[in-house]
């Protein structure tokens, strides 16, 4: 059936990049994981230090952050999400994009603002955090920018939430990324891997009709 085909062909994807989860092991745990952010240190440039500890072993690490408040959630860590939001953060600390899969309603995008909420990134609509929406019907372009109109009616380009995310440094949550079609996710690539991305100007004082959006370093 196409379901079938569909999950084989999602297996085989995640098995040649390595993503595919490991086998299930015998032993038992060595302690379950716990989370916390450990301090935020405005002075210091914002930065934000979140322990992970499993068991009565454990580490700490340090990454720039906006160091923002999230909002109050009813967030619960069972052993198992615990273990999943340590892995995510430390995926994050090095410069990983990262992919949560799982069914609707299953609490990923709660997971991905609890994440943000302890790396300092705040909440949804705040400085720190980005959350886009994504549908089958966005093109390559609606990903980056949108045309609109001033109070004059002159043509402008608004920024996407993705790219708002890219000019302030703040954190995106792709929500529905599954939804987009082929070409709209391949616009992705350049923003995702090499950190750039190619936009549209309008009304430059100098004639510039588009604009190169590169990392800091």
């Amino acid at each position: 059936s196409a379901s079938t085909a569909a999950r084989d062909a999602t297996e085989q994807l995640l098995q040649h990049f390595n993503l595919s989860a490991p086998e299930a092991s015998t032993e038992a745990p060595a302690g379950n994981f716990s989370v916390s952010q450990k301090s935020a240190d405005h002075a210091a440039g914002g930065i934000v230090t979140v322990e992970l500890m499993r068991g009565a072993e454990g580490g700490s690490v340090s990454l720039a952050s906006p160091g923002l408040t999230a909002a109050d959630s009813n967030f619960v860590e069972s052993p198992k999400l615990a273990a999943l939001v340590a892995g995510l953060i430390q995926d994050f600390a090095v410069g990983n994009d990262c992919l949560v899969v799982g069914p609707p309603g299953c609490g990923k995008s709660a997971l991905a603002r609890h994440v943000a909420g302890l790396l300092g990134h705040g909440a949804p609509g705040g400085q720190g955090l980005e959350f886009f929406f994504l549908h089958e019907e966005m093109s390559s372009r609606d990903l980056l920018q949108r045309r609109a109109t001033d109070d004059t009616g002159a043509t402008v380009w608004v920024d996407s939430p993705l790219v708002r995310a890219a000019r302030s440094g703040a954190l995106c949550i792709l929500d529905g990324a599954h939804r987009l079609k082929g070409d709209a996710l391949c616009a992705l690539a350049p923003l995702l891997q090499d950190r750039q991305a190619c936009l549209s100007v309008a009304g430059d004082e100098r004639g510039a009709t588009w604009e190169l959006l590169l990392r800091h370093d």
